[in-house]
This record gives C-alpha cells, structure tokens and sequence, in this order.
C-alpha cells in the first residue's frame, strides 16, 4: 500500500511539473528554473563530498567554466544554445579531470585546501583574461521570451542527477566510495587501533568491504604489471602473506565457534591428497654449536622479528622427529594430566582451575570411553596420528613435563628445522631456506594451503624431511616453544 501511495505521489508530482510552464507565469517558471539548477548542483556536489566524505571547496569553478563556455559560443559563435549547454558541460568535465587527476591524489584538508586553490586559480583566469572572458564585466547573453526550453532542460537536469544518485548508491562504484568515505586508515590500520576499540568502529557493510577490497585489487594488481618495483614487490607479498594469517585466523574463529568448515579455493580432490602416513615415533640428536638464527639480508622477503640473522651457541640437544599426535595427547588427558598439579607451572595451573579444564577443549568423551573431538560443525572420532592442535602454551608444557620433555627454543628448533651439520659433528655454516632444500614448497613436501583441510598424519610426506630428519617443520601445525615473543 505505501507503495502504491509512493508512486501514485511521484507521478502527479512528475505531471505537475512538466505542465507547470502552461499555467505559471514567468515568475515562478524563473523560480523553478533555478531550483532545479541548484537541485544538480548540490546533487553533483554530494557525490564527492557525501559519498566519498571529500570536503569539495572547488565545485563552483565548474559551474562557472561551463556557463563561460556556454555563452562564449552563443554570443561569439552563434551556437544554438542548447548545443552551447552540452559543450559547457563537456568543457567543465575536463576541468573537473584535470582538476581531479591532481587534487584526488590528497586527502582530507588537504584536499580541500587543493580544490579552493584551484578554483581561485579559474577565478584569477577569469578575471585577467579580458580579450576572452571580458574579464569582471563578465559575458552577457541575450535574454529569450520564454523560460520553456529553459525550465525542461534544467528539469531534466534534475531528474537525471536525482536518478544517478540513486543507481549509484546501489551500484559497485558507489559501494567503493562509500568505503572512502568511511576512512580506510581510521578502520583498518592495525598498528594505530587498539584490540579493545575495533568492535566498535564504524565498519562498513560487507557489500563496501567487498567493493573496497576488489578496487584495491584490481589497482594493486595494474602497478605491479605496469610498473613494479622492489618497494612495491616487497609491500605486495607483505600483505599477501599478512592477509593470510588473518585467513588463517578466520578459519580457527570457525573452529572456536563451531560454524561449518570454509570453503576455500582448494583444487576438487586436492583435499584428500595425502592425509594418511601413519605415527613417526623416535628422536634426532643434534650436536649443538654455533648456529645463525634468524634470516639473512640476502632473502627477498622476511619479517621484521626474523631479522637479523646472528650466532647462538646451543648445546647438543635431542628433539622429537614429528609433531604431538592426538593419540599422545590423549595418553596424557587419559592419564591425569589434566588433573595433576605437579604437571603444569603455577599460571598454568591457575588458568587450568579457572577454566574448569580437565581435557582438550574441542574433545568429548564418547560412550564407549575413547574421545572424539569436534571438527567445525561435527563429530568426528580422534584420528590418532594426526597433530594436535588447538591447545594453549600452558596445556603444551603440561604435555612435555608429563612425557618427561620439555619444549624446544626458538633456536633449538630452527637448528632441526634448517641447519647441516659437518662430517665431524657441529653445525655447518650453510643453512637450508626450506628444511627440504631451495626448492619451492610443494604437495609433496608440505601440507600448506588448507589442502588437507586441517591436519594430517605426522609420519606423511617425507619429501619435506629437514637434514637432520625432522618431518612436517613446515605446514601442518604451529609448534610451541619455550622463548618468549619479545618486541
């Protein structure tokens, strides 16, 4: 009903005004004339001052080039003028390019500053510019008998102005310039917001998310095959890989919230490419020595907490050669680990009572006594040789001290993950990029890019083995350790 009380309003309306200049006198078709002009004028003005939230102080110099240029040809040339109106707006578009291929390049008062400047800048044109513009006496035209014509191109004006606004709100582009608007910086720039202010920023709907992610793309994408650099390289694959932990992130939030598994660009029958390879029990015993922690300058992407490569000593050390698996955890869970204090370090045993933990929090028992743990949505029985996950670092040194273990270093573990060692024991001074080699991950030698749709088997793909035997130091799990993250 409102609807139809809506339309029925909108068409009478509409055919008021188209006769409105065979009833009205020249007054108020004069009047009416110049409220459908400032109807466009303040409808072209909200779009990059409403839409994009950029304060436009310029947009009176484009009214004004296109009137100049509109009865230039009129009086000089004897245009007839509605053929002069469309060549005042095509002269005012491009001083709206070249004014925006400068001014856009800003942002927020510096913009505004930009836009009045160039529009005094016409100002000044105007005025100086006797033999074209007559200066500060300005053009006049001659006046016409009847307002009609007038009156139904500006009205057209209008209603084209009013339509666009509403096609472009709805529209991709205009989604792109909401996203603007909204201040991509102010939103999303991590290292300025606070964890405890974001759930309360003014975000976007996911449809301008959406839209600002794919211009940024598709620009991002245009510089780098038309005009790369180092720079750019480098800050390109940075936020690959940064948005990738937040993928990442996205993914457990699933797992935390038992939502159904994502839906990822995974190759049809990548996802069972190779799941199964069994337990890989025993350990490796690495000689100790000077080792290089960290990345050298010569890679072509690091982070900032691996630079810069520096010698540790580190003693002989024996490490596990795979990952904890869920059937190991649940020897722990199932022997009272969870229940005996002598297992865990004071705050681990002050989260463990706080918590109320007494197993693995995405684990149940079943009726028959084994476990079985959940996996997004489902159920799903324990798959014992896969790695565990999902446990904290104070659940991970509780599980160590059980087995008589205890977590490696950052040092220790990079050492098994990378280092050579010599014929007459010690480490060499090369290092391996990959545990596997210089040779770029692959299938075969890691399980990377959520193609096991979570973790597989410790014991699969020996391919990826480091020198001194450890599997699976890349991909398939995040391991604990025992060195604290410092800035």
């Amino acid at each position: 009903m409102k609807v139809r009380i809506f339309q029925a309003t909108l068409a009478a309306t509409l055919i008021f005004f188209a006769l409105l200049p065979t009833f009205a006198d020249r007054y108020f078709i004069n009047y009416f004339l110049l409220l459908f002009m400032y109807l466009t004028l303040a409808g072209s003005w909200n779009i990059i001052t409403g839409y994009v939230g950029y304060l436009a102080l310029g947009h009176a110099s484009f009214f004004g080039v296109g009137a100049y240029v509109s009865a230039l040809l009129i009086i000089e040339f004897g245009v007839f003028w509605p053929i002069a109106a469309l060549a005042g707006g095509v002269g005012a578009a491009i001083c709206a390019a070249i004014m925006g291929g400068i001014c856009l390049r800003l942002r927020h008062i510096f913009f505004a500053i930009a836009t009045l400047a160039f529009s005094e800048a016409i100002r000044v044109i105007v005025l100086s510019w006797d033999d074209v513009t007559y200066g500060g006496f300005g053009v006049s035209i001659p006046l016409y008998p009847y307002l009609a014509p007038f009156y139904y191109f500006m009205g057209g004006c209008a209603v084209a102005t009013v339509l666009m606004t509403f096609f472009l709100a709805r529209s991709n582009f205009g989604l792109r310039l909401l996203a603007i608007r909204e201040d991509e910086d102010a939103l999303y720039d991590s290292m300025a917001i606070s964890h405890g202010t974001r759930w309360d920023l003014p975000l976007p709907n996911r449809e301008a998310t959406l839209a600002y992610m794919r211009e940024v793309h598709r620009r991002v994408t245009h510089h780098l095959e038309n005009n790369p650099t180092d720079e750019l390289r480098y800050h390109a694959l940075y936020s690959t890989l940064h948005e990738d932990m937040h993928t990442e992130a996205f993914t457990y939030t699933r797992q935390t919230h038992g939502y159904p598994p994502p839906r990822l660009g995974v190759v049809d029958g990548e996802a069972a490419w190779s799941r199964d390879g069994g337990d890989l029990p025993g350990d490796v015993d690495l000689p100790g020595g000077s080792f290089m922690l960290g990345s050298s300058p010569d890679e072509p992407f690091v982070f900032d907490n691996e630079k810069w490569a520096h010698p540790v000593t580190l003693e002989p050390f024996r490490i596990a050669r795979a990952a904890v698996t869920q059937a190991d955890y649940a020897a722990f869970t199932d022997d009272g680990g969870y229940e005996e204090q002598r297992h865990w370090t004071d705050e681990g045993w002050t989260w463990r009572t706080e918590e109320s933990a007494a197993h693995h929090m995405h684990w149940r028992r079943q009726q028959g006594g084994g476990w079985e743990r959940r996996d997004f949505d489902r159920w799903v029985d324990l798959e014992p040789h896969r790695a565990v996950i999902h446990v904290n670092w104070y659940e991970a040194d509780a599980y160590c001290r059980w087995s008589g273990r205890r977590l490696p270093t950052e040092a220790e573990w990079e050492a098994a993950a990378a280092a050579e060692s010599t014929p007459g024991g010690g480490f060499s001074g090369r290092k391996r990029r990959f545990p596997w080699g210089d040779e770029p991950p692959s299938p075969a030698r890691a399980n990377l890019d959520w193609r096991g749709m979570g973790t597989i088997d410790v014991g699969a793909l020996p391919e990826g083995d480091s020198p001194c035997g450890c599997r699976q130091m890349i991909g398939n799990v995040w391991e604990w350790t025992s060195t604290d993250f410092h800035p």
